[in-house]
């Protein structure tokens, strides 16, 4: 971690004295992240920007911590909305339920992580219009409390669910 901020605080003063003389491009350093591109829409996610600096003058403004802000959405991406999601019993002892209403058919992912964020179980299932249930066993788990991560089929998030198992 100091390493990092030492060679942060080394570009920033480098750039600070030859501004004039180089061109910056975006970008941010970070644990993790990625950027994705699908026609017309960009999407950029980092993780792990711990520092925050920003270094201005006249003709240059640098922050290394967060992306400037100009990003433009030019295309929107329209999620899969449910007339009704319910999980029960919940505390679970044995078994749960998941059951979801929704407006068209779709592949719903489910991800079972614990409280330490390790995934624990996935699994896929095709959804039709209308009512769905279904159903997990939960004997083999210990107690405790976990999270059902729901995505569709292009990995956008649809809803997360707390679960406390006995």
């Amino acid at each position: 971690m100091k390493r990092v901020i030492i060679v942060c605080c080394c570009v920033l003063a480098v750039c600070s004295c030859v501004y004039g003389q180089i061109q910056l491009e975006r970008q941010a350093l970070t644990i993790a992240g990625g950027h994705y591109t699908d026609g017309s829409l960009e999407l950029t996610q980092s993780l792990g920007q711990v520092a925050t600096a920003t270094v201005q003058s006249d003709e240059l403004i640098l922050t290394q911590g967060f992306q400037q802000p100009f990003d433009n959405i030019t295309s929107t991406y329209t999620a899969i909305s449910f007339n009704k999601l319910r999980f029960y019993p919940n505390p679970v002892q044995d078994y749960g339920n998941l059951q979801l209403d929704i407006e068209e058919s779709f592949q719903l992912q489910i991800e079972l992580f614990n409280i330490a964020g390790q995934l624990i179980r996935r699994r896929t299932e095709s959804l039709n219009k209308g009512t769905n249930s279904l159903s997990f066993d939960y004997r083999d788990l210990s107690a405790g409390i976990y999270l059902m991560k729901l995505t569709d089929e292009d990995q956008a998030l649809l809803k997360t669910v707390r679960i406390v198992i006995q």
